[in-house]
């Protein structure tokens, strides 16, 4: 069943279309990231989601319930992370959170366990009296998110939930973004330009570019359809043979491999053939270099490339079937050739 829905969704403000012709469908209990630089059109099908905007064409929906007619409705089901949608500076972040709940009627009780669960899985239990002016950017992220999730929403939709985080901070995200998803069937909208953090949180992906989705499927999905590949390195003593088929660059040994499954074999035929290897493992692509090969257009020159060679192949091999059947076709004048030939 698909949870969040958009067909031919479009938003045109002033005279630029700042959406065209969006199509998807997000199953439940999926992240779904949406990747693009600014401007691409991600933060604009998010703001129609949350009824915060009103799209020029096309329909869309959560849960079956229309943004448009079914407001009220959609507020109780989802959680929501924009730049409008905030805490109270002037409040502590525990102020915040109780006056949420209390806003989605949740027990008190409830209330009070969920708000300590979602501080201590957050890591910002230490800012709960703490108002939210005051504490780090980082901490005030995950406090937004924290307000989103108060009243157990199923669906979440997070605008730039990462910005200004480092990794390590993203991880408390990773994991309670997993929880929502696991434990309690939350379906995820993640609007993001950091591809590093869609990478670590997200389970499905869309690429946009200039208020299009360009591309959509899972990390191997997208890493197959962008044309990158995975590469096996090695490392060899100094007086190894040298690995067939390797290229050398800064002391290491490297080669393009269809699947990561293919390393073990690759060790063993480099062992085989003498090589003494102190390192080897595959290095993939990362989600960065994958969208960047979207929006750049550089995977659109891999597939002319690939469809060239293969054009290349299909005339060769045809040519070769014409002589062949040429040859085939006149024995005779084949046989008179050899006589000349001969007689000369």
């Amino acid at each position: 069943m698909a949870v969040i829905s958009a067909y031919q969704l479009s938003k045109v403000y002033g005279d630029k279309k700042i959406l065209s012709d969006f199509t998807i469908q997000i199953p439940e209990g999926e992240t779904f990231g949406l990747l693009g630089p600014a401007n691409s059109g991600k933060t604009a099908f998010l703001r129609i989601l949350a009824g915060l905007s009103m799209q020029t064409e096309g329909e869309c929906s959560i849960l079956g319930l229309s943004p448009k007619m079914d407001i009220a409705k959609l507020h109780k089901m989802t959680g929501v992370v924009t730049e409008t949608a905030k805490l109270y500076n002037h409040m502590t972040v525990d102020e915040n959170l109780r006056f949420f709940a209390n806003l989605n009627e949740i027990d008190a009780d409830d209330a009070i366990d969920r708000i300590s669960f979602l501080l201590h899985n957050l890591d910002i239990w230490q800012y709960r009296d703490t108002k939210v002016e005051l504490i780090p950017t980082n901490a005030m992220q995950r406090a937004h998110i924290a307000r989103a999730l108060v009243h157990s929403p199923k669906v979440l939709l997070l605008d730039e939930p990462t910005m200004e985080m480092d990794r390590e901070t993203t991880e408390s995200v990773q994991y309670m973004m997993e929880h929502m998803r696991t434990q309690e069937g939350v379906t995820s909208l993640i609007c993001t330009r950091y591809p590093e953090h869609a990478e670590m949180i997200c389970t499905q992906l869309g690429i946009m570019k200039e208020a299009r989705l360009i591309a959509k499927g899972d990390f191997e999905e997208l890493r197959f359809s962008s044309g990158l590949q995975y590469e096996a390195e090695m490392r060899i003593t100094m007086d190894s043979l040298l690995p067939i088929g390797f290229e050398h660059h800064d002391g290491i040994w490297r080669k393009a491999i269809e699947k990561e499954d293919d390393m073990p074999q690759i060790i063993a035929d480099a062992i085989a053939h003498g090589c003494k290897i102190y390192e080897a493992k595959v290095k993939r692509p990362s989600l960065k270099q994958i969208s960047e090969s979207f929006i750049s257009g550089k995977y659109l020159e891999a597939k002319v490339g690939e469809l060239h060679e293969e054009f290349s192949e299909f005339d060769e091999a045809e040519q070769w079937e014409e002589s062949f059947s040429e040859a085939e076709t006149n024995p005779q004048q084949e046989l008179e050739q050899a006589g000349d030939d001969s007689i000369e």
